[in-house]
């Protein structure tokens, strides 16, 4: 069974598998039958994290492809003010809130053989592009999204969050969302880069 597993370069994430060796040689003295050592046992374990599991997390291909927006939301495009690169993604007129929403399959990395304390992190880079209006961060672990990070900070912030995955999850799905809160709200006006969701360990 792997000891470890690689999914690209730095992609790397703690496994840990037990296995046994037994190996059998011919000793020189007796060449009917080869000799045969005692049964050993191994354990073999990496360490490290997953390269970026979320498609476009930095609005580079131009457009919000990988994303989507639920049902009755605002949509999303692209602003060349973004923190890295050449693109962020921004709503589009948005009315009070929108969400971008992308949902990703864990099971290859959260099944029989994964440590328990592997940790999922979700980053971005944020900002309310008029200080009124709040980024939103979530993750759905597969109960309801849980709120990560909200703030309306005019420059570009990093907003992280990490925490223990939870055993037997095999999806989640990241949103990013505006909200105006104003009263008789209008279009909603943050920008987010670098979208990230990585599984460490530890």
């Amino acid at each position: 069974r792997d000891v470890e597993r690689s999914r690209g370069l730095g992609d790397v994430y703690k496994r840990q598998v037990q296995s046994s060796l037994l190996i059998e040689y011919y000793d020189g003295v007796n060449l009917a039958s080869p000799t045969q050592t005692d049964e050993l046992t191994l354990l073999g374990a990496g360490q490290g994290e997953s390269a970026n599991l979320l498609l476009n997390g930095d609005a580079e291909t131009g457009d919000t492809q990988g994303w989507i927006v639920p049902s009755g939301l605002a949509n999303w495009t692209t602003t060349s003010e973004a923190f890295g690169g050449n693109f962020a993604f921004t709503p589009t007129g948005a009315i009070v809130v929108t969400a971008l929403d992308q949902g990703v399959d864990l099971s290859d990395w959260n099944h029989d053989t994964a440590v328990p304390g592997l940790r999922y992190r979700v980053r971005a880079r944020v900002r309310s592009n008029t200080g009124e209006h709040d980024y939103r961060l979530y993750i759905d672990l597969g109960d309801d999204f849980l709120p990560l990070i909200t703030g309306a900070q005019t420059d570009w912030t990093l907003a992280e969050h990490a925490d223990e995955l939870p055993a037997g999850i095999d999806s989640a799905t990241v949103r990013i969302e505006c909200a105006n809160n104003k009263f008789g709200a209008g279009p909603c006006d943050v920008s987010v880069d670098d979208v990230t969701l990585q599984l460490v360990y530890p």
